[in-house]
């Protein structure tokens, strides 16, 4: 079961009032999940209007955040920039759906797409990131080192 603590950002990194919790010098990312409850990835991303970031490493994980995307745009264009734009940082994206325009707008930032396909627990997806994170990373997680998306 994943180390799950509740932490907020601040401009070097992530912070629990004053005092700076450090996730280790081994490899971590920002997640974004679509999510209307914090807790289930239960949204589609190009409708989803909040999305729970975390800071996950190989032993640890962080909620940095919610995101709450501000009103729609009159375009799916539109909308789907503004969610890329709001996210950029993230290695990740996690949705329950996410179309292939969508998808590939996220991909041309450099952030993965991930779907679930139906509700999944947070907590469930962070720890299956903590596996692959401690055992041998996909090359694209290299890449997004390489990009600074893990600190």
């Amino acid at each position: 079961m994943p180390v799950l603590k509740v932490a907020e950002t601040g401009a070097f990194g992530v912070r629990s009032g004053k005092r700076v919790l450090s996730i280790s010098k081994e490899k971590a990312m920002k997640v974004a999940f679509a999510t209307s409850t914090g807790t289930l990835v239960d949204e589609e991303f190009r409708n989803s209007r909040s999305f729970t970031v975390w800071h996950i490493g190989p032993r640890e994980a962080y909620f940095v955040n919610q995101v709450t995307i501000e009103p729609e745009a009159a375009t799916e264009e539109g909308r789907l920039a503004a969610r890329a734009t709001v996210l950029a940082g993230c290695a990740i994206v996690c949705s329950r759906h996410i179309n292939v325009p969508a998808a590939a707008k996220l991909a041309a930032r450099g952030i993965h797409p991930m779907r679930t396909g139906s509700p999944v627990q947070v907590e469930e997806i962070i720890g299956q990131l903590q596996s692959v994170l401690k055992k041998n990373p996909p090359p694209w997680m290299g890449r997004a080192d390489s990009r600074e998306r893990f600190r």
